[in-house]
């Protein structure tokens, strides 16, 4: 725990949240583009550094969370969709690694 302390200190606490929120501004158009819906919220009072990704059914859903675990995304799922949640440890390359993984969803 002092490690990962200590690192959160090194990085600078004000400068995790900003830093996730550009990676999940990333995230949203990469997902979107493939046919996902975002589940949370964007607007700047409400946005966090959790995002809630679905492809609009469970079964869709648990598609797209087996390939992201595979590919070695660490996504969870529940009621609302997939969740990411990026932080100060992750890049850029990682949004795009997530993004390429991630099913193309069918479109109607």
């Amino acid at each position: 725990m002092r490690a990962s302390l200590s690192l959160i200190e090194e990085v600078g606490h004000e400068h995790i949240l900003p830093h996730a929120l550009q990676l999940i501004d990333r995230l949203v158009d990469g997902v979107m583009a493939k046919g996902y819906m975002v589940a949370s919220s964007l607007e700047p009072s409400h946005r966090s550094s959790i995002v809630a990704i679905t492809g609009g059914s469970p079964d869709a859903d648990l598609r797209a969370h087996v390939a992201l675990s595979e590919a070695g995304a660490v996504t969870v799922t529940g009621s609302s969709g997939i969740r990411v949640a990026p932080s100060f440890y992750n890049d850029a390359s990682d949004i795009e690694r997530l993004i390429a993984a991630l099913p193309e969803l069918q479109r109607s």
